[in-house]
């Protein structure tokens, strides 16, 4: 009977044991579920965010994409504004030039000194004492030569200098515009240009023939 007590009990508690070994399976099988569904909704999260995280990425790119394509318009413009300055800059500079030579042709006179016939001997004057660069309407001739005559700006040179008790100018200078300048010897030293404008006029070469 104390056996038969015995196996009972082992009995009793192999069933025990495997009611217990059900419960904990059921318990993780429940817990595994739980985790399962837990985990098919992080994931199903987590697809979501993927999600939107794509199509914020697909704007962002299309806006980007946009902004260069913007930036290079912009650059391009640039650049062409850029070639236009250069190109304004450099006719700028052209036409200074141009500006500044058709000012120092304006503002370049001639003159030459000499007795009669210093001047005749560079057919300068002809017998009657006129000047060989007019031509009968008093006109600068085009093919008379410059060559005895020495070039100045008439805005920075006011003074010919001259040497002789008696001069003439052989070319028109209104009386008004210069004066004489002699020394205690009574010698003609310079003509002194007190008005440019009025004096070179008229004419843009000056002779003067001393006697």
């Amino acid at each position: 009977m104390e056996i038969k007590g015995n196996i009972k009990d082992e009995i009793e508690e192999n069933i025990k044991a495997i009611n217990n070994l059900m419960l904990k399976n059921s318990q993780s099988i429940t817990s595994l579920n739980a985790r399962l569904k837990e985990s098919n909704l992080e994931i199903k999260e987590l697809s979501e965010m993927v999600a939107a995280l794509s199509i914020q990425s697909f704007y962002k790119n299309r806006d980007l994409f946009m902004l260069n394509k913007l930036l290079m318009a912009k650059n391009n413009l640039i650049m062409g504004l850029s070639d236009v300055t250069v190109a304004l800059a450099d006719q700028a500079i052209d036409d200074s030039v141009i500006i500044n030579n058709q000012k120092i042709v304006l503002n370049t006179a001639y003159y030459t000194v000499g007795d009669f016939k210093q001047l005749k001997e560079k057919y300068i004057v002809d017998k009657e004492h006129k000047f060989l660069g007019l031509n009968k309407k008093e006109k600068l001739k085009t093919d008379f030569n410059k060559d005895c005559f020495t070039a100045i700006d008439i805005r920075k040179t006011t003074s010919i200098p001259v040497s002789g008790k008696k001069i003439k100018l052989l070319t028109v200078h209104p009386d008004t515009s210069y004066k004489l300048k002699t020394n205690d010897k009574k010698v003609i030293t310079s003509i002194e240009i007190s008005d440019p404008a009025n004096f070179w006029k008229i004419s843009k070469f000056l002779v003067v023939e001393l006697d």
